[in-house]
């Protein structure tokens, strides 16, 4: 396919109706390509049954076009994008269940949650209760999210920031540096 044709189908392609745009957009940032990406996950989902790892984390899809969500993260290859947070098995690496990131504003955090508890509890709840093991970063690991996973027989493996939950005497242990030592906790059936 030569550039010109290639151009006039991108010029041509359009997802959803565009006279009713204005109206949907008002309610949901992502309404130009809202039916598409959810038939994308729909059909992963129903295609696929993840093995017993999962992995929950962050992607910048590469976009310079006009939107009103392009996140600039200056230290990725692909600079500005969307942040689609996306949960996968850790073997294959199959994309199993996927949201994309529209704005802090438009998410609806409980009082005493974090964005990336109210994303991780949507990601995962078609798993509920499996006995899976979750991986993730620091941005969605977090103790109270810990327990309500393990209330549904699911459990966390990730990092942690500093957060006022974390024992003191945990926090006050200076390691020599250049050595490999681990100092664990152990409650609740968590170890930190």
């Amino acid at each position: 396919m030569n550039e010109r044709r290639f151009t006039l189908l991108v010029m041509v392609l359009r997802f959803d109706d565009s006279a009713t745009r204005a109206e949907r957009v008002k309610k949901d940032r992502l309404a130009p390509i809202r039916k598409v990406f959810d038939l994308v996950v729909a059909n992963c989902r129903s295609n696929y049954s993840p093995g017993p790892h999962l992995t929950v984390d962050e992607q910048l899809v590469p976009f310079r076009g006009r939107c009103s969500f392009k996140m600039y993260i200056p230290k990725k290859p692909a600079k500005y994008g969307i942040k689609v947070v996306l949960v996968c098995d850790s073997d294959s690496h199959y994309m199993f269940n996927g949201l994309a990131y529209l704005g802090k504003d438009t998410v609806k955090i409980p009082r005493g949650a974090t964005l990336g508890e109210v994303y991780m509890s949507d990601l995962v709840s078609p798993f509920q209760p499996s006995g899976r093991r979750v991986t993730t970063d620091n941005f969605f690991a977090t103790l109270p999210l810990t327990l309500s996973l393990l209330d549904k027989d699911m459990h966390l493996c990730g990092t942690i920031r500093q957060k006022s939950y974390i024992p003191k005497e945990l926090m006050e242990k200076v390691l020599p540096p250049k050595d490999s030592v681990a100092v664990f906790i152990y409650e609740h059936n968590l170890t930190l």
